[in-house]
């Protein structure tokens, strides 16, 4: 709740703001938690975790620098203060304590981690500099976007003789006509090299053409999204710490889930834009599999 103009004495302003997502990679989580590091054992016995950060906040009125001072309260809880909850409530928590206790540190405990169902979990972030001389198997992909969906460029090397995917340059961005696409991903490349395409849009294929860009359509055998993830599944995904954007879908790409909460083998369409592209630019070497 904000509010403006003159308060009464005692009175002040605040904001709240809520929040609830499971990954440890959300950046909202990230940034919680550098102030706020969760504590399973205070979570588990207290049913909350707390945090008064005092700070003194400067900005400019009438020419002149003042400084006011704020107070933040950062707290994570979970579902041992809902007082809402009855005895079949938390039968529930404590049948998932006892047999899946990796999902009751989240959903119970409120402490991030891996979502249920997450799709992506043998991958890490690494500087890849010290790899690149090593690659033989370079790859681009990319994924059309415009408005609220990005356009998404990769470029990684596929190690297939030691299973290992690196993710070395990211390159994303909304509202680019194809032009600026082009202008935006040549310079990250030699020239000519291969890029496949998303082959829902063969008219923005061969704009990238036009525009000197090597661009073809990726292949799409029957079930390629599944088969491509199954693939990639069977790689371990190094990512440099750059490639923000992946980074985050890694964390928070999931598998659908039925109503009783078993993840189905359906993935979400969302957080995947980049993943996308990790399978649109080894599609052959999944198709051959």
């Amino acid at each position: 709740m904000c509010s403006r103009g003159l308060l009464p004495e005692g009175y002040f302003r605040q904001t709240v703001a809520s929040f609830n997502p499971w990954s440890n990679q959300h950046f909202i989580v990230k940034k919680l938690t550098q102030r706020l590091t969760p504590n399973e054992e205070i979570l588990s016995k207290e049913g909350k975790q707390e945090l008064i950060i005092e700070e003194e906040q400067e900005f400019e009125y009438l020419g002149k620098q003042v400084k006011e001072k704020t107070s933040q309260l950062l707290m994570i809880t979970n579902y041992k203060l809902n007082e809402f909850l009855d005895i079949k409530d938390y039968a529930i928590y404590e049948k998932m304590r006892k047999d899946d206790y990796e999902r009751y540190k989240t959903a119970g405990l409120g402490m991030p981690g891996i979502a249920l169902g997450l799709i992506f979990k043998n991958w890490r972030i690494e500087d890849i500099e010290q790899y690149k001389n090593t690659f033989e198997l370079i790859r681009r992909g990319l994924d059309f976007g415009y408005s609220s969906d990005p356009s998404c460029f990769l470029q990684f090397n596929v190690n297939t003789k030691h299973k290992k995917i690196y993710v070395f340059d990211e390159f994303s961005a909304c509202e680019l006509d194809n032009e600026q696409l082009a202008n935006a991903i040549r310079p990250r490349m030699p020239l000519y090299a291969l890029v496949k395409c998303d082959s829902a849009e063969p008219k923005s294929i061969a704009e990238l053409n036009k525009y000197k860009i090597n661009a073809i359509p990726a292949t799409k055998g029957p079930d390629s999204i599944l088969h491509g993830i199954k693939w990639l599944q069977g790689y371990e995904i190094i990512v440099d710490p750059k490639c923000k954007g992946l980074i985050e879908e890694l964390g928070l790409y999931r598998w659908k889930v039925d109503k009783y909460g078993n993840p189905l083998e359906i993935p979400e369409d969302k957080n995947n834009h980049r993943i996308d592209s990790l399978r649109y630019g080894s599609d052959d070497l999944y198709l051959a599999s």
